[in-house]
């Protein structure tokens, strides 16, 4: 389905509340608003169970990924095969969101506490271009050969998705 502007819907399930503020505040860049409605959701916090649930999405015509720490996947020592199934659809960061975070200019990520992002953090998000993707941002570790939250702004930003 796309909006009246031919924009691309992307459905995102992430991990937490933090998560979603970033992708919330990804909505208000001018470059990713002219090409896709971002719809973050952080209900379901358990991988598996976000497959799950967006099989309901069945038939509709929309992106789906999903966004994950890979702090909680590092012990486990087979990957399953349902992750191995939507791997194109899978976004791991390098350990914790927060990870990630640390890679932006930016450095006081959080307003107060978690989950909030702090204003200069939100306006540096609003302000990103691929240009300051591939020069500001550090590129995090692969985990076990899944995509990074790096692919995935790289991948927005040069409209691949």
């Amino acid at each position: 389905m796309y909006t009246k502007k031919n924009r691309k819907i992307i459905h995102i399930f992430c991990e937490g509340v933090s998560e979603k503020n970033y992708f919330e505040a990804l909505k208000g860049n001018k470059l990713v608003s002219d090409f896709y409605v971002l719809k973050p959701n952080s209900k379901q916090n358990d991988l598996a169970r976000a497959i799950q649930k967006s099989k309901r999405l069945d038939g509709v015509d929309i992106i789906i990924i999903y966004v994950y720490d890979s702090d909680t996947f590092k012990h486990q020592k087979k990957i399953t095969d349902i992750f191995k199934k939507h791997k194109d659809s899978i976004y791991f960061s390098e350990e914790s969101f927060e990870d990630f975070l640390s890679c932006h200019i930016t450095k006081s990520a959080y307003r107060n506490k978690k989950p909030n992002l702090s204003r200069q953090l939100v306006e540096e998000i609003r302000d990103l271009s691929l240009n300051s993707i591939k020069k500001c941002l550090k590129k995090p570790s692969k985990f076990n050969d899944f995509k990074s939250i790096y692919d995935l702004l790289l991948e927005l930003f040069e409209k691949k998705l």
